[in-house]
């Protein structure tokens, strides 16, 4: 995918530099994202304007990280999206990291796009996650629409702001996932322990119940659980 992108991006006539970077050792540190920017000179620094960040593209529908993109950034891929007639959703997500973060860190704007659901981030690191996944006319789509807001990011002038207004969402707290157990016929969760305090409670779950989706997503076993929470954030409702 980045080196479709450079090719298709090289012979165009280009407002900024861009600078295509395949980064290593993220599982283990963000090592190669470290290793990147603690290189750069303060004036090449100060140069970057943004950072537009490629992660797991190709298993569904392209998706924004709502909660960590600037977002003007954003507009540039909604824009995109609509010119070019690709879906795009947003997504709110915790619990993972990415190289952005280092970026984002040094106080340098940042966009995320991926293609993970609710129902796909367990993929991540898991026995699944090789190349079987991937479905080309989703890659394609991610492909033409990464094209589409480069060039809208391009055409930004001055400073991009880094405003983020779903920065400040926090993750609801672990109670079902600390307190679940997969059936033995994994066909669901059931609620092992609950705290009389917590907001599950309060909307009517009771020690004993069966998980088997959260906000639509099928949930069949407690590592199916967590990707689904990790969508979450509090205050929200949804359907369990």
């Amino acid at each position: 995918m980045l080196a479709a992108l450079y090719a298709h991006a090289r012979p165009r006539t280009w407002r900024h530099t861009l600078a295509f970077v395949g980064f290593a050792s993220e599982e283990v540190g963000m090592l190669g994202a470290d290793q990147y920017l603690a290189k750069l000179s303060e004036p090449e620094r100060a140069a970057l304007r943004a950072m537009v960040n490629l992660e797991c593209l190709g298993v569904d529908a392209p998706r924004l990280w709502a909660n960590r993109s600037a977002d003007a950034l954003e507009g540039a891929f909604r824009s995109a999206a609509f010119e070019v007639r690709a879906p795009l959703r947003r997504q709110i997500l915790f619990g993972y990291k990415t190289d952005a973060f280092r970026f984002d860190r040094a106080g340098i704007p940042t966009v995320t796009l991926h293609s993970l659901s609710p129902a796909s981030l367990s993929l991540i690191n898991g026995p699944a996650d090789t190349v079987d996944a991937l479905h080309l006319p989703r890659l394609r789509q991610a492909f033409r629409l990464t094209i589409a807001a480069l060039e809208r990011i391009d055409l930004m002038d001055g400073a991009v702001p880094a405003e983020d207004r779903e920065r400040p969402l926090q993750p609801v707290p672990p109670e079902l996932y600390d307190g679940g157990v997969t059936l033995r016929d994994g066909s669901g969760v059931r609620i092992r322990d609950l705290g009389r305090r917590c907001a599950e409670w309060a909307a009517g779950l009771r020690p004993g119940d069966v998980i088997l989706q959260v906000g639509g997503t099928p949930v069949r076993t407690v590592q199916e659980l967590l990707p689904a929470l990790l969508t979450l954030c509090q205050g929200q409702t949804v359907s369990v």
